[in-house]
């Protein structure tokens, strides 16, 4: 695994300070950082709307199993 490789996957699985860290230090893959928060934000926001409308039909679903 080449360095750029090995900070990512540190930026990815660090928290919060440690990625502030990373950020600053690294400036020249800043961009990087920045596309792994959009994906993790945009997966976020996917499992959030699928929430309501999972549980939604998972209730509809076990109405039906007890008719």
């Amino acid at each position: 695994m080449n360095r750029l490789e090995d900070l990512l996957n540190r930026y990815a699985s660090a928290d919060e300070s440690e990625r502030l860290h990373l950020f600053l230090t690294h400036r020249e893959i800043r961009d990087d950082f920045l596309r792994i928060e959009v994906e993790e934000l945009s997966k976020a926001a996917r499992q959030q709307a699928a929430g309501p409308v999972r549980k939604w039909l998972d209730r509809w679903q076990a109405g039906l199993e007890t008719i």
